[in-house]
This record gives structure tokens, sequence and C-alpha cells, in this order.
């Protein structure tokens, strides 16, 4: 199995449901793939599967829950940003991705957006612009997990986002 890994952070049950009903509406109405709501604190990552649990072991071996805040809503072209909620980068986000950087790949905080996708598609503009017009959102999440994922079977199938699995989870 090729080395290609991410790290999500995950909402705490309400919020977790809350949003999964947002996506899996979504994906029902747009054809699309429904997904486990999450933020990516860390993607991209190639190094060892060992080295990776340690740095995920360290980074959340004292984690508490913790809150976020939306900070607006966005779309783009890129297939994992087709229509986003983003938040702003409060201290837990910037200490855990600090602590994974250091474990990891060191990676630069000024490059690190916050956001949760709600939709995986390439589609028109105006699609997602209508998109976000009917939206209702929160402005509040509480994070209270994080998963380290992988896809099925690495870098090639990025793209299936059904099929990624989870494969070390801890809860706060």
């Amino acid at each position: 199995m090729e080395n290609f890994f991410s790290i999500w952070l995950v909402p705490q049950d309400d919020d977790k449901l809350y949003l999964e009903n947002i996506i899996q509406k979504l994906a029902n109405e747009n054809y699309s793939p429904a997904f486990t709501p999450h933020l990516t604190i860390c993607g991209d990552i190639t190094i060892t599967l060992d080295k990776l649990k340690s740095a995920f072991d360290n980074a959340f071996n004292q984690a508490k829950p913790f809150k976020i805040k939306k900070t607006g809503v966005g779309q783009s072209e890129d297939f994992f940003k087709t229509v986003y909620i983003e938040f702003e980068i409060n201290q837990e986000l910037r200490d855990l991705f600090l602590k994974l950087s250091e474990g990891t790949d060191k990676r630069l905080i000024e490059n690190f957006k916050p956001h949760m996708s709600l939709i995986y598609k390439k589609m028109p503009k105006d699609e997602k612009l209508a998109i976000i017009d009917k939206l209702y959102l929160k402005n509040e999440y509480t994070i209270g997990a994080a998963y380290l994922t992988a896809p099925k079977k690495g870098k090639r199938d990025w793209y299936d986002v059904k099929d990624w699995r989870i494969l070390y989870k801890k809860r706060f």
C-alpha cells in the first residue's frame, strides 16, 4: 500500500449528525458522494504509517473537545472545496496544526485554510452559488474526534471519497 494519508478533525455527535444531514441532502440532490463531515487539518501526508501514528498520538493525546467558528461559506474549482464552510484559526487549531506539522512534514501555518466541505463534485459556478444561497448553517461547531484516513488504494483513488478508509480514531 502506498503511504498517502490525511488527518481529519470530526465534529462531536450532534454537530456531526447536523452536517451529515446537510451533506447527504446535497449528495442526493446533486448525484455526488456522501462523506463524513471533517476538517482536514493535515492532508497529502506521505510518511510511514508508524511515524504518522506517533505524530497523531502526540498531537491528540491531551486533546479536549473545542469549538470552531464559521467565518464564511465559499466555493471553488477545487474538487475538495466545491462548496465549503470556512473557519477561523483559533488557538486549538493552531496548536494541533503545529504539533502535527512538527511530527510529519513541517507545513507552514500560513498555508492552513481550515474548512469543511459540504459537497465534492465538479460543477458550474452558478450551481455552487445556488447551493450556497439555500444553505442555513450554524456559526459554531464542536470538534470531538480526530481520524487518520487514507484512500482505498493510495493516491490513485484520491477522488474516490466514498471508499476512503479510517485507519485510526481518537475521541476527545
